[in-house]
């Protein structure tokens, strides 16, 4: 699932039987895309407390190409450290990466790999056209910068600005060619109306997805191929 964290947690016996060091690495989601942040959170539990912990971590692909070079972190007393790096353009036909997190303690060196996946983009929401009622609808206006023309499905939670509450969820389908182009959401009044809310709302969850060519199976939301999530906007 690409918005499912990715977690890896490796134990490294010692070899005179002492208990072993348990090292978890865990990444915000499974997929990414060029420029988006990767959050990741290490921890290493060490019965023994053979720490300091010096950590260098570093992504590259299944082959061992550099994605993002090595970098050093600052050293962790309690074996608990956390970061993010920027995402460049993936590299030249691949798709599969981990992020390699190498841990050196008193006692040893260990590594460990977390996968995910970088793709390149179809189309990305960069924020809100318009908003505007219509007759019995609210209309929501998205601006879109489209990469590969086709037709796109599109969803959004729409929240309660004040409250935090969830109201409605939104769904609409379309064609776009490429280029910047406008998506279009509607909030029926009613639905609106039975939750006592007249605004301002929070455009939540937004994801993009680009439906297949004909003859090709559509990539529907759950697939790790393209969706992309969006960010929060004030109606």
């Amino acid at each position: 699932m690409p918005e499912t964290p990715a977690q890896v947690s490796l134990p490294f016996p010692r070899e005179d039987g002492r208990p072993p060091v348990q090292v978890s690495v865990r990444l915000d989601r499974y997929q990414y895309f060029p420029g988006d942040p990767l959050r990741w959170r290490l921890e290493v539990s060490d019965p023994e407390g053979s720490g300091p912990w010096q950590v260098r971590v570093k992504a590259e692909s299944l082959e061992g190409e550099t994605l993002v070079a090595e970098t050093a972190m600052p050293e962790s007393d309690g074996g608990q450290l956390s970061g993010m790096l920027v995402l460049p353009e993936p590299l030249d036909n691949q798709a599969a990466y981990h992020l390699v997190v190498q841990v050196q303690g008193a006692d040893g060196r260990y590594l460990v790999a977390a996968p995910f996946r970088l793709s390149q983009a179809v189309a990305r929401i960069t924020g809100l056209a318009w908003a505007a009622p219509d007759g019995p609808w609210l209309h929501i206006a998205l601006n879109a910068q489209v990469y590969r023309p086709g037709y796109y499905f599109v969803s959004a939670n729409l929240y309660s600005e004040q409250t935090g509450e969830p109201l409605v969820h939104l769904e609409s389908e379309q064609r776009l060619g490429a280029g910047t182009r406008e998506v279009l959401l509607k909030a029926h009044a009613s639905a609106l109306r039975e939750r006592g809310d007249g605004g301002p709302y929070l455009l939540k969850n937004i994801r993009l997805i680009r439906g297949a060519e004909e003859g090709k199976p559509t990539i529907w939301p759950g697939s790790p191929r393209n969706p992309r999530s969006g960010f929060p906007l004030l109606i």
